[in-house]
């Protein structure tokens, strides 16, 4: 099993749901992930499948927190 790093921002939006939507269609609109052939894991934002998530889980992305 391999790995690979990546890092996205996107501009604010009240909804983050919706900005991980539209980011996810960017990336793969534009082709901007790792396809490994073998086992077909693409290594992007389009493998956060389980939405969003108020803490880090596996799978998801989650919201900075605020600034104090």
């Amino acid at each position: 099993m391999g790995s690979s790093a990546w890092s996205y921002t996107v501009d604010y939006q009240t909804d983050v749901n919706a900005a991980l939507q539209q980011l996810r269609r960017q990336v793969y609109d534009r082709g901007d992930y790792y396809r490994e052939s073998r086992d077909l894991e693409t290594h992007s934002i389009i493998d956060m499948v389980n939405g969003v998530s108020a803490q880090p889980a596996f799978a998801t992305v989650s919201p900075l927190p605020p600034t104090t």
